[in-house]
């Protein structure tokens, strides 16, 4: 063996690359498994402390996050409640993710524009939900939407494997 080569060199720096890369940046590969997260709807109920007065119509969308990282958020829709009745907000969009050792995929209904607050949350074990939509083919969610450890809605996934069709820019 020469230490001298530029093969010695090439080949041990290439080895290291490897060891030391992020899986998280790593270039994808044509085999990599996609995930397709549609986000159909929500149900939000009022919390206690809204008034009638407070109480209009509301822009509404949802983020998913994988490890505190923002992946995607759906469109922004505008929902109106009367009475008693909930804020019942549809997307039906889709969002293709690859799970990549990702941990935690957390979903967020967030209300407003230009001062966006969270009006509640749900999460999964990105690897459970992979591996559900691996074994059942698609999986369908009704996810209770948690606020300050109080249920205040119910948000609807339908999660499958990527079938490699293109996505389309509207939804029927």
């Amino acid at each position: 063996m020469e230490l001298l080569s530029k093969s010695f060199y090439t080949s041990h720096l290439n080895a290291i690359k490897h060891l030391v890369e992020e899986p998280a940046f790593a270039k994808p590969s044509p085999a990599e498994p996609v995930l397709e997260i549609v986000i159909a709807n929500a149900e939000l109920w009022k919390l206690p402390e809204e008034t009638e007065a407070s109480l209009g119509p509301r822009q509404l969308f949802v983020r998913l996050w994988m490890d505190g990282e923002l992946v995607g958020e759906t469109s922004i829709m505008i929902s109106t409640s009367s009475g008693h009745e909930p804020y019942r907000p549809a997307w039906n969009e889709r969002l293709l993710v690859m799970p990549r050792g990702s941990v935690v995929s957390r979903f967020e209904l967030c209300i407003g524009r230009e001062q966006t607050h969270v009006r509640g949350h749900c999460a999964f074990g990105s690897e459970g939900l992979w591996q559900s939509a691996v074994s059942t083919g698609r999986l369908d969610l009704e996810a209770p939407l948690l606020h300050e450890q109080s249920q205040v809605g119910i948000l609807r996934l339908h999660v499958k494997m990527w079938d490699g069709l293109p996505v389309q820019t509207s939804q029927a």
